[in-house]
């Protein structure tokens, strides 16, 4: 083997292993996006959840004063300002905040519409919580939603029939 040919070895062995690093860079960083997402947002979001479930349905607020997000990217999702205010969590040294929203919602043949706060109550409430974080500058968002019923609440048909007298 000449000295030509070796040098050409090591120049082709340069180029692969430097690929491979400048992947192996780009596979961590992919990694530690999604632990973050999975180790930190998901829980964040599912615990405030959980924490809004043990509340009895009653003293269950619904949102009545929303704001919108303001964060680029994040589409604008309508949060509680007042009864659910935001909450910032430090954890790995990503903060995160959470952000709930409270709606009525009626059963449309399995979907749930919004209604209007101040709607008759059907006996189901939708609880969102939405948990934002900034990854390279860039805001990430994960949201989930669950419903809560009145168990209490017994929806009644009723009709009123008479006859008004003309004075």
């Amino acid at each position: 083997m000449s000295l030509v040919e070796v040098m050409v070895s090591v120049v082709i062995i340069s180029v692969g292993v430097l690929g491979f690093v400048g992947s192996f860079s780009a596979m961590s960083r992919a990694i530690q996006r999604s632990k973050t997402r999975t180790l930190s947002a998901t829980p964040l979001t599912l615990e405030k959840l959980e924490v809004l479930k043990k509340i009895s349905y009653n003293r269950l607020l619904v949102s009545t004063v929303t704001a919108a997000a303001s964060e680029s990217g994040l589409g604008g999702f309508l949060y509680d300002a007042v009864a659910y205010p935001p909450e910032s969590v430090t954890l790995g040294g990503v903060t995160f905040t959470r952000r709930v929203l409270v709606e009525k919602v009626q059963d449309t043949g399995g979907s749930f519409a919004a209604l209007s706060p101040t709607a008759a109550d059907t006996g189901i409430k939708r609880v969102t919580a939405h948990t934002i974080w900034q990854e390279d500058g860039v805001w990430q968002l994960y949201s989930a939603s669950t419903l809560h019923s009145n168990p209490d609440l017994t929806l009644l048909a009723t009709q009123l029939l008479g006859s008004v007298p003309a004075s």
